[in-house]
């Protein structure tokens, strides 16, 4: 089915121990989906979804009514400190937002720069907590490890760069 106008969905994060709310537009071919930004680069986070939704009437959109699922940022950035056991499901779902993220900003994100390499941290990723889960077992070689490392740091990087909360 074509879609004829942009579509506009609340996104729910976990960070810094809140759950926030961005705008996430999902816009006709061939453009591609993003976080909603401002003329400055910067997307707002909101504390609540009745702000979220506030927000995105004033602006004149009108937001699909689901509940967003969490992404937790903040199990992948203790991930990426104490270096404990790779919470898998999160550093893709958390990859895929830093990737909207640099779309709406137009900044480039490092996990969109597809090498072989790249391309096996993503494979596996996306087979141990994709939508066609099939438990892999698979081993994660030091290099994939180090890339995944490096990816996702670049990508808060660009988030702590493009996100703030709002009052």
């Amino acid at each position: 089915m074509m879609q004829s106008e942009t579509m506009y969905y609340p996104c729910g994060v976990r960070w810094q121990q809140q759950d926030g709310f961005l705008l996430w537009q999902d816009p006709p071919e061939p453009a591609r989906e993003s976080i909603w930004v401002d003329t400055q680069s910067m997307a707002p986070l909101f504390a609540t979804a009745p702000a979220l939704a506030a927000f995105a009437q004033h602006l004149g959109y009108e937001l699909v009514k689901q509940v967003p699922p969490l992404i937790d940022l903040d199990s992948v950035a203790s991930w990426l400190k104490n270096d404990k056991k790779r919470p898998l499901h999160e550093c893709l779902a958390v990859w895929n937002l830093f990737d909207d993220v640099g779309a709406g900003t137009g900044k480039p994100f490092a996990g969109n720069y597809k090498t072989p390499l790249r391309n096996r941290v993503f494979d596996l990723l996306y087979a141990d907590s994709g939508p066609w889960q099939t438990p892999s077992k698979a081993q994660w070689p030091l290099a994939e490890q180090t890339l995944l490392r490096d990816i996702l740091t670049q990508g808060f990087a660009l988030w702590q760069q493009h996100v703030c909360w709002q009052a």
